[in-house]
């Protein structure tokens, strides 16, 4: 079911981030097995959304859209708008917390990028189940821009908090 999936996909996101982060708070090593954490989960999660979307095809016996789905192009185009809103806001948080002084904003920085997780994974869900968009599409297209703007957002904050703190 879609909200299996965005169990997993959180899930998925969140143990391998929260390992990162341990590992990297043990040895004294951020950002590194934070960002190696969340290319697992990533992975994982990606793993999880292809298993889930070719099951759905296979199981219906048809490799085209059904009636009720969008094109795969406009689902494509949903996943980008997606992602697109959630880096905006990443950025918007950013630009704002790195006015304080820099465990405040590391703090608000992660703690928004947890939340963001976990709203993508709500919206995920919601735009599965009500717009029904061309699962695979939709799907691969976010998943996929959502891991490269996620390494952009973690280098971005890397580079700038080492300016901050320096």
């Amino acid at each position: 079911s879609y909200y299996g999936l965005g169990i997993q996909i959180i899930g998925s996101f969140a143990a391998g981030g929260f390992i990162g982060w341990y590992t990297d708070s043990y040895f004294e090593t951020y950002p590194i097995f934070f960002a190696l954490g969340m290319v697992v989960g990533s992975i994982a999660a990606i793993m999880q959304l292809i298993k889930m979307t070719l099951g759905h095809t296979t199981h219906n016996m048809k490799l085209t859209k059904n009636d009720d789905e969008l094109s795969a192009f406009n689902s494509s185009l949903i996943g980008l708008l997606l992602c697109t809103i959630n880096v905006l806001v990443g950025v918007v948080v950013a630009k704002y917390s790195f006015k304080l002084k820099f465990e405040k904003a590391l703090a608000i920085i992660l703690g928004s990028m947890a939340v963001r997780v976990v709203l993508s994974g709500l919206v995920i869900w919601l735009i599965l189940e009500f717009i029904k968009p061309h699962p695979l599409s939709f799907v691969l297209t976010f998943a996929i821009l959502s891991i490269m703007m996620l390494f952009g957002e973690i280098l971005y904050f890397h580079f700038k908090s080492d300016n901050l703190s320096q």
